[in-house]
């Protein structure tokens, strides 16, 4: 999650923000997330709140914070109890 959330800002700052497949990145960051909220490093590790932060920093990024809203994936507000 670190080095996705690396490599993103560093093609932003390029000016490259489309090397990376918009949909992927956002399917790979919501594999990460656990019931209780949080993300981890990568789909079936622990939550950590580096990565969870991480992993908020990205859908930002990518203007996709709504995705976490989507059904299933337990919203916002359950990230944000995480927290």
């Amino acid at each position: 999650m670190s080095g996705l959330y690396w490599g993103l800002t560093a093609l932003h700052l390029l000016g490259h923000p489309e090397a990376l497949p918009r949909a992927e990145v956002i399917a790979f960051v919501i594999s990460c997330q656990h019931e209780n909220g949080g993300f981890g490093a990568a789909p079936g590790h622990d939550a950590h709140m580096l990565y969870t932060v991480s992993a908020i920093q990205i859908l930002a990024t990518i203007d996709a914070l709504d995705e976490l809203d989507l059904p299933g994936r337990g919203g916002k507000d359950k990230v944000g109890a995480w927290t």
